[in-house]
Formats: structure tokens, sequence, C-alpha cells
């Protein structure tokens, strides 16, 4: 019988993680097509456009696939914590959805994922770094990374706030809510999230988690109105933030968390 070929294979360094997850290096536009094709609902880019193999205009190819487009711009000489917890507000706020994470050569993706399911998925070590160790063997900048990543993120964080909204409006022994508003340029502190949630956006817009290291900031999310989205936190929580309201508009949603 004929063998059939996933095409999604011939993307340089392609790796099938789960029903929900793969990770490449960069696609072509028709091999982004490809990614389309095999139901992918969010592509995040974690490469920047002056990647030597970068796709022009990517987030115009990835949309006009019907597909949604986070560009992250992680900096290959000089990844930020602020990267990682950019990237893990993206994945935590998307957990049903199918992701293709993609970036030059799939070695910034499979550093960032071995923490991500680590850190926040709670992924025993060994299988985390076995998918990572099919990738590369992180060099000594890329260790040192993923060692002050860990360092910061397990370590207890004082100025982190149980406030996971601006305003609260309701609560009682089953649930949270919470008003999220945020006025062009302002920024809601660092919070933690003990209970899972879900979110209804009101007003969207795009929410920036600033870096002091690089101009513009680390990333932005974008949200558009009537979007809804429920988010597991696992039996550690999540930390999200600094959030900033980087559109011209304000934006709004609320929160409703389901206490445990």
């Amino acid at each position: 019988m004929p063998t059939t070929t996933n095409p999604l294979e011939k993307i340089r360094a392609f790796l099938f993680l789960s029903d929900s997850l793969a990770t490449a290096g960069q696609p072509t536009e028709a091999q982004m097509a490809d990614v389309a094709r095999a139901g992918y609902e969010i592509v995040v880019n974690l490469a920047p456009p002056t990647s030597s193999n970068a796709l022009p205009d990517e987030a115009a190819v990835v949309r006009g696939h019907g597909m949604e487009y986070v560009s992250l711009r992680v900096e290959w000489e000089a990844p930020t914590i602020r990267d990682a917890e950019t990237f893990f507000a993206v994945m935590d706020a998307n957990p049903r959805k199918r992701v293709f994470v993609h970036c030059a050569a799939n070695m910034r993706v499979s550093a960032f994922l071995y923490l991500y399911r680590t850190l926040c998925q709670k992924m025993p070590e060994a299988d985390a770094a076995r998918d990572l160790h099919r990738i590369w063997e992180p060099n000594e900048r890329w260790r040192k990374f993923i060692n002050e990543v860990k360092k910061t993120m397990t370590e207890p964080n004082e100025t982190v706030s149980e406030n996971v909204g601006t305003r609260l409006l309701f609560e009682n022994d089953r649930v949270r809510v919470w008003d999220f508003a945020l006025a062009p340029g302002e920024t809601m502190e660092r919070h933690t999230h003990q209970n899972d949630y879900f979110f209804l956006v009101t007003q969207g817009g795009r929410l920036r988690i600033p870096d002091p290291a690089k101009p513009g900031g680390a990333g932005e999310l974008e949200y558009h109105d009537d979007q809804v989205t429920f988010v597991e936190v696992g039996e550690n929580g999540i930390v999200h933030g600094p959030l900033t309201n980087a559109g011209d508009a304000p934006y709004r949603n609320f929160v409703i968390e389901l206490k445990k």
C-alpha cells in the first residue's frame, strides 16, 4: 500500500509533540498553508523579523490562512526572563487550541517549551529534556538562560499581587468576578492565578509585557470583542504580567475565577 507523508515533516526541524502542539524552524510561505490545512489555529513566532530566513510579512500570510498570529521576537544572543513570561502567558491563554510554535531553527522554541512544560505543566524533567535534545544541546548562553528562568520561576516572589483584575465586582464561596480594565498605556501589575478561570473580552485590544532590554517591548497579545478563553492553572498556579494596554483605545475584560 502507498504511504502517506505528512507535509509538515518537510519543514525545517519539525517536531510533533501532541495533537494540539507542534514546533519547527522557519516555514516557507507554501508550508504555512500546510500548517493551516493540518488544523492549527495559532502560529507563535519566537524569531525576530530580522532573522536571516524570516518570512516577509509573516503576520499577513498566517492570517490569510485563517490562523491567529503572535510574534514574540526573542533575540538569539539575549533571551530574557520577560520573554519566557510572555511565552508562558500565550500558551496559558490557549489551552484548547492547536498551536504551532516556530523560530528560525526550532532552537529558541525547544528551549522555551522545555521550560514551559517543566515549570507550568509539571512534566517530568527527563521527558521534557528528551524533546529538547532531539533538536539541540543548548550552548552556554542558553544553558545560563534556562537556569535563570528556573530560578526566577521557582523562588517566592513577594511583589506578585493576588488581584487578578483591576476591580473586584463579586465574590461568594464558588466564584470571584473581576473587572480588568486598562486605559491606553496603563499597566496591570504582576499577579498570580491560583484558581482556574475564564475571561470574556468586551473591549478588545493589544496587551504587552514590556522589557526594558528591548525597545518596544517583548511581545504583544491581541484579543477581540466577545472572545472567551478558559485557563486551567494547575496545582501551583501561574503568574502573569505586568500587562500593558499597547493600543490606542481602552481595553476591558471580565475575569471569572472558579474557586477550588
